[in-house]
């Protein structure tokens, strides 16, 4: 099915807070609902579409261990 994604990129070097994925509340999400509406009726695209968060975790400078996690579908949070 033809499905709009919006993306949210998130990194962390360290996860002493948590990894990127908690920097996305309900509050961000409420903007990201917003945004993605207002996207929506510009463009005049009447499919679905959903919100993800891809998180990742490390020192960039060494990507070979950098981590990263893909969270689909993140409206539970709103």
């Amino acid at each position: 099915t033809d499905e709009l994604v919006f993306v949210e990129v998130k990194h962390r070097r360290r996860t002493v807070w948590g990894g990127g994925e908690t920097a996305v509340d309900y509050r961000k999400v409420a903007k990201m609902q917003r945004v993605a509406a207002e996207y929506c009726r510009q463009h005049q695209f009447k499919k679905p579409y959903r919100f993800d968060i891809i998180a990742s975790t490390g020192d960039l400078q060494k990507p070979e261990q950098v981590e990263i996690e893909h969270f689909e579908n993140i409206t539970w949070l709103s």
